[in-house]
């Protein structure tokens, strides 16, 4: 069962702090289940965009426009994303097909990166390599995977959210950090923050760590300010999405949070349905969650596509070809 992030991650209160004994048997436990184990170093260039913490951040989106600066730059030809798609039950290496594959299958990230570059299923990230190396792929691009240790990784690069940055900086299950995060900013070669300077919040220092570069999500949609919406979102923070629609002066009626990919059912909307049909207003969601819902209730629903926007779009590429030996 998927559960929503609880709020005490944002806050070093009593019930953190109650837990925290728990997030050193969570670390103990992580460090021996990884320890001993081999990456395998492929013979094309790794580049990894993950988070230090559970829950959305906006790697999917980092991936796409990633994909788009490197076939610019032409430092690859043929780029293939390997991810192990959460919620899917393939969990042998597969190419991802959007004609034949669905959400339960493969998850809905590797449907929306099928749409960019070829995409690789795999729960095993060693063996999600070699079959993107056998299918004549030229870089990859890990969604996801900081913190594996199986696949040599030859970029790092940390995706953060500037809102919620790294919550109350705790280990699971006292906070949202998948790993220390002192050894995780270390650990990088690169930080994308992600959000409108403006909503930066006080966050652990980045001081003497990895170089950062600063975007944002943009839209070329433009929504109808009289027109009432209904918006919904199952993703890792969905009041990000509440907000985007707020600072398109979009009219939102009534906003339904989900959990972080929930497999919408057709209960859930007929109710999202009934309330908009109440509001006289336009159900709209995300690309992530669409392609969750049943195909029955698709012509219900008004897609709000993003774009993410590198504002030093100049210091990334110098840094890429930098990085994979471009002179």
């Amino acid at each position: 069962m998927i559960l929503k992030a609880p709020k005490f991650w944002n806050e070093k209160n009593a019930l953190s702090s109650a837990l925290s004994p728990l997030s050193y048997l969570y670390w103990l436990g992580h460090s021996f289940h990884q320890k001993g184990k081999t990456a395998y170093r492929a013979s094309i260039p790794v580049l990894c965009v993950g988070n230090a913490v559970v829950g959305g951040s906006g790697k999917t989106p980092t991936v796409l426009a990633l994909i788009d600066v490197l076939k610019e730059q032409e430092l690859c030809k043929n780029p293939f994303v390997l991810t192990r798609g959460y919620g899917g039950s393939i969990q042998s290496p597969v190419q991802v097909d959007p004609q034949n594959h669905n959400t339960a299958q493969v998850g809905d990230e590797a449907l929306l990166l099928a749409r960019k570059a070829p995409v690789i299923k795999s729960a095993d990230r060693a063996a999600g390599a070699k079959m993107a190396e056998e299918l004549g792929a030229d870089m990859i691009l890990m969604d996801d995977g900081l913190q594996n240790p199986t696949l040599h990784q030859d970029i790092k690069v940390l995706v953060v959210d500037s809102v919620f940055g790294f919550g109350n900086e705790r280990l699971l299950p006292a906070g949202p950090l998948r790993a220390p995060l002192r050894q995780t900013l270390e650990s990088v070669d690169l930080i994308i923050t992600i959000g409108k300077r403006t909503d930066h919040v006080s966050m652990f220092s980045l001081d003497e760590t990895a170089p950062t570069i600063w975007a944002y999500l943009d839209s070329d949609e433009q929504l109808d300010a009289v027109k009432p919406y209904i918006g919904f979102a199952g993703i890792g923070r969905p009041e990000k999405f509440e907000k985007s629609l707020k600072d398109m002066n979009a009219n939102i009626a009534a906003f339904h949070p989900f959990a972080d990919h929930h497999p919408y059912s057709a209960y859930d909307m007929e109710k999202l349905r009934r309330d908009a049909q109440k509001h006289k207003a336009q159900l709209i969601t995300t690309e992530k969650d669409f392609v969750r819902i049943p195909s029955a209730y698709h012509k219900y629903v008004e897609v709000l596509p993003v774009n993410l926007i590198f504002e030093e779009r100049e210091e990334l590429t110098l840094f890429l070809n930098q990085k994979l030996g471009v002179q």
